[in-house]
């Protein structure tokens, strides 16, 4: 399976080299299944709350990186470095775009299987939900910046190992999304 990962990986990233994003995203879809070990069945959770239930009920849930730490993501037209891992709980389905639950994993994390630009955290791990970042939900921001409705519903979950972090994971994050329109203030428990 290694060499047949390594191979998706290599057309992953031609593809994303030469423009083409929507194959890209095709591949990554097939690289992100190829990280399982068992079938996966996806579970939709509908909110926040619940997602934070279902964390605490089943810990360890595997996480697809899609941008690991050092990577770069586009928000909107801002193309930002990654002081942080980021990535996704692909078996746990967020409602706001039908996609796993979105998660950053603080900075001082580094126990990521990480190959190129794409990257996993195995199920298992001591991964625990510590906070979020809230998208504006503000109609008005969104249809002048972006020409669409907000895409209420579609934080960020924030992790930390056993929810221990330090203050400069924290300011990392908050100074990574204070600069994006389409975040609000980064909310701890």
């Amino acid at each position: 399976m290694k060499l047949s990962n390594n191979k998706l990986k290599f057309l992953f990233n031609y593809l994303k080299s030469v423009g083409l994003k929507k194959e890209a995203s095709l591949i990554k879809g097939i690289i992100k299944t190829s990280y399982l070990d068992y079938p996966i069945e996806e579970t939709d959770i509908d909110s926040k709350d619940d997602l934070f239930l279902y964390l605490e009920e089943n810990p360890g849930e595997l996480i697809f990186l899609d941008n690991p730490a050092g990577t770069h993501k586009k928000f909107g037209n801002n193309d930002k470095r990654l002081p942080f891992h980021y990535g996704e709980f692909p078996g746990l389905i967020n409602p706001a775009d039908d996609m796993g639950w979105d998660i950053v994993i603080v900075p001082s994390y580094n126990d990521a299987i990480v190959d190129g630009d794409l990257g996993h955290v195995d199920s298992g791990h001591n991964l625990e939900p510590i906070g979020y970042v809230p998208v504006n939900e503000s109609k008005e921001d969104w249809a002048n910046n972006a020409s669409k409705d907000p895409p209420i519903g579609n934080d960020k979950i924030i992790l930390a190992p056993e929810k221990k972090y330090s203050e400069s994971d924290i300011n990392s994050i908050v100074d990574f999304f204070s600069d994006l329109w389409q975040f609000n203030k980064v909310r701890l428990f």
